[in-house]
């Protein structure tokens, strides 16, 4: 059995113990394993699991848009030169430099997750990779973000006009520029 199917029917059975505990708790009675809930649970977590699986192991980071430089200098503009006091040289740099390892990595997997969430955008392809289960957890095309994301299906442009606006929104521009 593969490191993955072995990970994967681990998740499933802590899963379900703590179903076991959580519906026992709730409603005093027994989680029923054959249950039509415990099935639509099980399939959640199963395309869960794979979307991210997909997400992390599935897109070569190699595919991914390289991070740009300038966006480093620009980060760094707004970092004092000299470390704060009582703070030594070495250890302000091994900072920075960790911080600026840390961006690069997180902006990689959010491109993986990018390209992850366009790609099951189509119900082919949630169908293809095994993901139908993910479609309780989608939002509609008008209602926002969702627990995945940005709604699936809405161009940016869309995404943009559709959006709400904080009330005070107006003052923060004005007092940003």
């Amino acid at each position: 059995m593969s490191q993955s199917a072995s990970l994967h029917q681990q998740l499933m059975q802590q899963h379900a113990g703590d179903q076991l505990t959580q519906q026992q708790q709730h409603q005093g009675q027994p989680w029923q394993a054959g249950s039509p809930m415990a099935a639509d649970e099980a399939a959640i977590v199963d395309a869960l699991l794979r979307y991210h699986y997909y997400a992390e192991m599935g897109i070569d980071p190699r595919q991914v848009a390289p991070f740009r430089e300038e966006w480093v200098g620009n980060a760094l503009s707004m970092v004092p030169n000299e470390p704060p006091p009582n703070v030594s040289q070495a250890f302000f740099d091994d900072f920075i430099s960790n911080s600026l390892d840390e961006v690069r990595s997180d902006y990689t997997k959010a491109m993986q997750k990018a390209i992850v969430d366009y790609v099951i955008a189509s119900p082919l392809e949630r169908q293809r990779l095994g993901l139908e289960g993910l479609e309780p957890l989608l939002v509609p095309r008008n209602l926002g973000r969702g627990p995945l994301g940005p709604s699936l299906g809405l161009s940016s442009h869309q995404r943009v006009v559709q959006r709400q606006l904080p009330k005070d929104w107006h003052e923060h521009v004005m007092l940003a520029r």
